[in-house]
């Protein structure tokens, strides 16, 4: 271990590692410098020829130079800005006094920048020029001192002084609306712009009858005897389905692991044949427009965007702007509608998905797996189309942000008409908005279909044999029969006298400006099955990744260290683990994993394991071609399948019906007795199902861990 690493990881460089927006503030305070700098090169011979030609606009020469310092002090409002782009200035420049100018822009910014960008832009041109015009008036004050100056008369003296002041102004009104100028440019590291979008009433994404907002009709979605083949696929994903959408209606699409749910999402958004080549027939028409037809043909990207958004499974894969504003007003932007509007209207889009609290220069990327769901659900809202497609929202939800989840719909289509497609394993959480429920059944075809009471009421047995969720009031507690903790707890209960497996001591974790873990204290018993519970963003995934070893930069002390747990074995299932698939068949991932352990790997075992997650028959199949659920079973099994000691995973049922959760459940009970087992899920059902222990996570603090 080297002398600047804790047993847990904590380097020198993770305690000084500098946050984001200060690293881009010291870039642009470099950058602006060095033009200073510049510009005192190219004014130091000007001021020569001046000295000569025009006595009283001799040295020191006008200070043009000021003008990149004020803008940084403009763009970054924070207390020393400029001091610091002058002393730059100086080393390009070689020009000792330069760094005096920056304290003076400094001290007289301090009453503005001190009360952190609360003034108007009026106030903030007053600040320019005064600051400026403190620099000239200091600048001619200086003439004094310089023999040249003692030669002149009284009027050129006055007149030396009005053209250092007045240039002063100039140079403090240019700085503020090249600042300006910038910030509207998208160039806004303190958020500049989106507080003046905040100060205004801004545009709800709903649209009120009678407020003056055109609202977009709701459309009619007509599939038409679809059936799609993806290429060397030996049987169609969806099989001849044949049903119509009313406009203004909520459909709710179900069915079992791979039936096909989410190929009917694909094609109603329009995307089949553009980023999913596949072999189609039939078609999907919204409002007379075909956006999925033979071959996979669709219409325009432009006509489709502005008939449906889409709202996938995995959040990641629609993010690819820099900041949480910019993706979801960046759709509004393709749209041509105008900045000021595009922010006000994303700023209420972030409120009404319930992520205000996340502030919108934020790196998306850093957000929770639940907030980024939220996050482009409100970047699919703001953009008002008439249908809105919907695939697996809420399997990252906890409870709270699944209620505030489907009360933003239900809002939405009270103001607004509005057709929503909504595929989803858990139903539930769209009982009370869905009007009509549509079954697959493997294999790609329709086996049930109409209101919920008919489907999920006389129906709830076939449901059942499907392996699906039968929501309330028509559900049993026959989900998890003859596995989970039933199984567990008959063989993993942990005894008196079992040995603490793992210690958390005044654990703590910051990061993005707060403290994602604060102070936990917990002991989790060898044996113990963990249900870890808590409200998105509340550090479920940072305790498990501290867990993991990769997350490091820890306050307090886990036992056993970061080593010890490496070399005793961790299985890890992280929430996007069905994207880490390193192999070209189901047995070579399963093979790789077990002689990774050590392990001596027969056909039996592969077909035992194969049996275990419902591949019976997928050994040779690539792993990226099985449905996500599937590819979710599979890492799962590939995490466990070494007999690690500590095992870790993260919302493992997040995209699986009822069977694959049993099954999920049955892995975890398999020698549950010999390592610890923590699992952050948002699946009630299912912790109570698996669990021995809870711990409940809120802000980063826990009350510790208790029996289940």
């Amino acid at each position: 271990m080297s002398a600047t690493e804790n047993p847990d990881g904590t380097t020198l460089r993770d305690r000084f590692r500098l946050p984001r927006l200060t690293t881009r503030a010291l870039i642009v305070c470099c950058v602006l410098g060095a033009a200073s700098g510049l510009i005192i090169q190219i004014a130091r011979p000007v001021g020569w020829v001046l000295k000569v030609t025009v006595p009283w606009l001799a040295f020191p020469t006008p200070f043009p130079w000021m003008l990149p310092m004020i803008t940084a002090a403009l763009l970054l409002r924070r207390p020393g800005v400029a001091t610091m782009t002058s002393v730059v200035a100086g080393i390009v420049g070689f020009n000792p006094f330069s760094p005096i100018s920056g304290l003076i822009i400094d001290a007289v910014l301090a009453p503005w920048t001190l009360r952190r960008n609360r003034d108007s832009s009026g106030g903030w041109l007053l600040a320019a020029v005064l600051s400026s015009m403190a620099v000239g008036t200091v600048n001619w004050i200086s003439m004094f001192f310089y023999r040249e100056f003692l030669l002149l008369d009284t009027v050129w003296i006055v007149m030396a002084g009005v053209v250092r002041i007045g240039l002063g102004a100039v140079y403090g009104w240019l700085a503020w609306l090249l600042a300006e100028r910038l910030i509207n440019a998208g160039f806004d590291l303190r958020g500049i712009a989106l507080d003046r979008a905040r100060s205004r009433e801004a545009g709800r994404i709903t649209r009120v009858p009678g407020s003056g907002d055109v609202a977009p009709r709701s459309a009619e979605v007509v599939i038409d005897h679809l059936s799609v083949t993806y290429p060397g696929a030996p049987a169609p994903a969806v099989d001849d389905v044949d049903i119509t959408l009313a406009a203004g209606s909520y459909t709710l699409v179900s069915g079992p692991t791979g039936s096909g749910k989410s190929t009917v999402a694909l094609s109603v958004a329009g995307v089949l044949g553009a980023g999913f080549p596949a072999d189609t027939t039939g078609s999907v028409r919204i409002d007379g427009t075909t956006v999925a037809g033979p071959e996979g043909t669709v219409a325009p990207v432009a006509e489709v965007g502005r008939r449906v958004a889409a709202v996938w499974q995995h959040p990641e894969s629609q993010l690819f702007a820099a900041t949480v504003i910019d993706e979801i007003r960046r759709g509004l932007d393709h749209l041509c509608v105008p900045a000021e509007e595009g922010t006000r209207r994303a700023l209420a889009a972030l409120d009404d998905v319930g992520l205000s609290h996340i502030h919108p220069l934020r790196d998306p990327w850093t957000l929770s797996g639940g907030e980024q769901q939220r996050l482009v659900l409100a970047a699919a809202l703001v953009l008002d189309t008439p249908v809105l497609v919907l695939d697996e929202v809420t399997s990252q939800l906890d409870d709270e942000a699944t209620e505030r989840f489907t009360e933003v719909l239900r809002r939405i289509r009270a103001s607004r008409d509005i057709t929503v497609l909504a595929v989803d394993h858990h139903a539930e959480a769209h009982m009370d908005l869905a009007d009509r429920v549509v079954v697959i059944a493997p294999g790609g075809s329709v086996a049930v279909d109409g209101t919920p009471e008919e489907v999920y009421g006389r129906h709830a047995r076939e449901c059942r044999e499907l392996g699906l969720r039968v929501p309330a009031p028509w559900a049993d507690d026959e989900t998890f029969t003859g596995s989970g903790r039933r199984c567990a707890t008959a063989s993993t209960g942990p005894s008196a006298d079992t040995g603490t497996g793992l210690r958390f001591e005044g654990v703590g974790v910051h990061g993005h400006g707060r403290e994602l873990l604060d102070g936990v204290d917990a002991e989790i018993p060898e044996g113990a099955v963990l249900a870890l519970r808590g409200p998105n963003g509340s550090g479920k995934t940072t305790l498990i990744r501290v867990l993991s070893g990769v997350r490091r930069g820890l306050r307090g002390r886990v036992t056993p260290d970061r080593r010890d747990r490496i070399r005793a074995g961790i299985g890890w299932a992280p929430q996007r683990s069905g994207d880490l698939i390193l192999s070209g068949t189901v047995d070579s991932e399963l093979t790789a994993a077990a002689k990774a352990a050590g392990l001596t790997v027969t056909d039996d075992d592969l077909t035992r394991w194969r049996d275990m997650i419902g591949l019976s028959d997928a050994g040779g199949k690539h792993p990226l071609k099985l449905s996500g659920g599937q590819r979710q079973r599979l890492a799962v099994l590939v995490a466990m399948i070494g007999g690690p000691e500590l095992v870790l995973l993260d919302e493992p049922t997040s995209s699986q019906d009822g069977t694959g959760a049993r099954q999920i459940a049955d892995i975890i009970s398999t020698h549950a007795a010999d390592r610890v087992t923590v699992i952050a899920t948002h699946d009630p059902d299912f912790a109570d199902a698996v669990a021995t222990h809870r711990m409940r996570l809120v802000g980063g603090r826990t009350e510790g861990v208790t029996p289940a």
